[in-house]
């Protein structure tokens, strides 16, 4: 009887720790596919709005025109979309929470929506000022924001990036 009892409780304690090391496996495999569907939404606004800086400043120190024709249209709309729709905020809102990840985002997306609309008001009277604005911007605020969006997930995404980020923060303590 105590051998079927040991059995019964061996069973279950397995399939009990089997059961939460399969859902922690999943919940990092999401977090893992949120983090490239960001970083991959980063590197595309990022270029898009790297190649609508370049138009606007052969256009306006008259270079030759970086886009063919219709292409800044379909640029500027595609850069719009990617810019103001919330699906990447939902899938990191599901992944992360409403935490430090979700706020970094949003913040992200606020200053490259702030310099794309920056590009999009300037005329050649104003460019060389738009042109120093937006570089600042870059240099200060966005890329910044941009690698400790990509480095946090990245840290808890993976098992191997988790455990540094936890020797990490024994070792500087909090921030």
């Amino acid at each position: 009887m105590s051998n079927l009892l040991s059995g019964l409780l061996g069973a279950l304690l397995a399939t009990i720790i089997g059961a939460v090391f399969a859902f922690w496996v999943e919940r990092i495999k999401l977090k893992a596919e949120v983090m490239m569907a960001v970083v991959s939404w980063a590197d595309e606004t990022y270029i898009r709005l790297y190649d609508l800086h370049t138009a606007k400043e052969a256009h306006y120190t008259g270079t030759k025109e970086y886009f063919e024709p219709g292409e800044y249209e379909r640029n500027s709309r595609d850069l719009r979309s990617m810019l103001l729709r919330d699906a990447i905020t939902a899938r990191v809102a599901l992944a992360y929470g409403e935490g430090n990840q979700l706020a970094l985002l949003k913040e992200l997306r606020e200053s490259l929506l702030s310099v794309t609309r920056k590009m999009w008001g300037a005329k050649k009277e104003t460019w060389v000022e738009v042109d120093r604005e937006v570089m600042a911007a870059f240099e200060q605020k966005i890329d910044p924001l941009r690698k400790e969006l990509e480095r946090v997930p990245l840290e808890q995404g993976s098992f191997p990036m988790r455990w540094i980020g936890i020797k990490k923060r024994l070792t500087e303590g909090p921030s």
